[in-house]
């Protein structure tokens, strides 16, 4: 059946031949009529075809499908699925007693009254802040290969301040900083990691926290690395990595001034997973170096930790970790600033021991609903050799902290986390301050 635009133009041109017919012979007239005719059945032709192929894509139209792993899709032509993630995150917090010295929880820097190691003396207090620097954004890639699973992670936050320019640079000053950047090959003799991620040296029996620093007695690091690991059945996996080793010899900054790196660290780990929990440990090697040209010297340092969870059911876990060693301040945030120091008198590097535990219980209350209970302390010897290198009257000795949150995802996506924190810092001249925190975030995640 024709359509009515068709219909109308057909009449309209019958019309027109009509008008025309008086001047012709009629043998002109039926070759005009049988010619129009041939063109309107060609269009009513191309009408049913359109009719036909509406909402269809050409069948030489390759589609965007569902990735190999959830949340990814392939693209046209290729066997890669890519997908991006992230979330956006805001944090509120008013500071109940003391500070530190940065935003998040820095346990080092709890604000004492005159602080005799220098660190920080600003003991003000009542302060609040709204900030969304731990906002993230990442893109992940999933890849079969003759060799197994290729995946690759390059990810994103906005953790660092840029343009401190007055209400700028407090509010919208946030630039992009890298916190994953690497490829993973898992083939049938192990998995090959080689880029950036989190180190090797941490353990998996950390508490949860809404603090974006989270537990000071808890080992932490992101760094460059060459990771080989391999599941060996019932005895669990195994790790060995070689890791961008960072000396800090005096506070310095890595590979500037008078500290230089000349090998990586070297980390083993161990975990073995199952019905009831978990178990972990993990050994590290480093070596640092101070050269100012006139003076050098080398030191052998070692960390080590054990951690383990339990499950008590289906609701409940208990964490438990240990870690200690000396010279991992880099590792340890508590010992962060207790770093290795040269000592121009004895020609030596001279470290400081650290020994860190930490008690957690984690409970999911419904599907919506968890919260989490942490203890933590770090014990810092301070030798009075150390302490005379330090270049400060004192130092850290003791650092404890605690946390109580819970967390409720009330819509999909979403979730609101609250939380009350208290740390108390203790200086080998007997000073000590007190940190009290009230804080709760808001995440939408995508």
């Amino acid at each position: 059946m024709l359509k009515p635009g068709i219909l109308c133009a057909a009449l309209a041109a019958a019309g027109m031949l009509s008008t025309t017919a008086h001047g012709a012979d009629d043998s002109d007239l039926r070759a005009q009529i049988s010619a129009l005719k041939a063109q309107l059945e060609k269009l009513e032709e191309q009408v049913k075809a359109l009719d036909t192929n509406v909402g269809a894509a050409p069948k030489n139209f390759a589609l965007v499908t569902k990735g190999d792993e959830e949340g990814t899709y392939k693209l046209p032509g290729s066997q890669t699925s890519v997908g991006v993630y992230g979330f956006i995150h805001v944090d509120a917090y008013k500071d109940l007693k003391g500070r530190t010295a940065d935003w998040a929880f820095e346990p080092g820097t709890i604000a004492i009254a005159n602080d005799p190691s220098g660190l920080n003396k600003d003991t003000r207090t009542g302060k609040f802040n709204i900030t969304p620097r731990v906002t993230r954004l990442g893109v992940k890639t999933h890849t079969p290969t003759d060799m197994g699973t290729l995946r690759t992670k390059l990810e994103f936050d906005f953790y660092e301040y840029g343009d401190n320019d007055y209400k700028m640079g407090y509010n919208s000053g946030f630039n992009p900083r890298l916190r994953h950047a690497y490829g993973e090959l898992e083939a049938e003799w192990g998995t090959l990691l080689v880029g950036q991620t989190w180190s090797t040296f941490m353990n998996d029996a950390a508490p949860e926290t809404v603090d974006f620093n989270g537990p000071g007695s808890v080992q932490i690091q992101r760094q460059p690395m060459i990771r080989l690991s391999r599941e060996f059945g019932g005895a669990g996996t195994f790790a060995v990595a070689l890791e961008n080793s960072a000396s800090m010899v005096n506070g310095e900054r890595p590979q500037t001034q008078n500290s230089i790196d000349k090998r990586p660290d070297v980390i083993l780990s161990w975990t073995k997973s199952g019905d009831l929990g978990f178990l972990a440990a993990n050994l590290l090697s480093t070596r640092y170096t101070y050269d100012d040209g006139a003076n050098s010297a080398a030191k052998n340092a070692y960390g080590y930790s054990v951690g383990a969870g339990l499950k008590l059911g289906k609701q409940d876990t208990l964490l438990a970790l240990h870690t200690g060693g000396n010279g991992i301040a880099r590792y340890l945030p508590s010992a962060n600033y207790n770093w290795e120091v040269y000592d121009t008198a004895a020609d030596r590097i001279r470290l400081s021991k650290a020994r860190a535990y930490t008690l957690g219980w984690a409970r999911n209350w419904t599907d919506a609903v968890r919260s989490n209970l942490s203890y933590g302390e770090t014990r810092l010897d301070v030798s009075s050799s150390y302490l005379a290198t330090y270049g400060e009257e004192a130092a850290n000795t003791r650092i404890r902290h605690a946390f109580a949150n819970v967390f409720w995802a009330f819509t999909q996506n979403t979730e609101l986390g609250l939380e009350y924190a208290w740390a108390r810092r203790e200086l080998s001249s007997g000073d000590e301050g007190t940190y009290r925190r009230l804080q709760g975030s808001m995440r939408y995640t995508f």
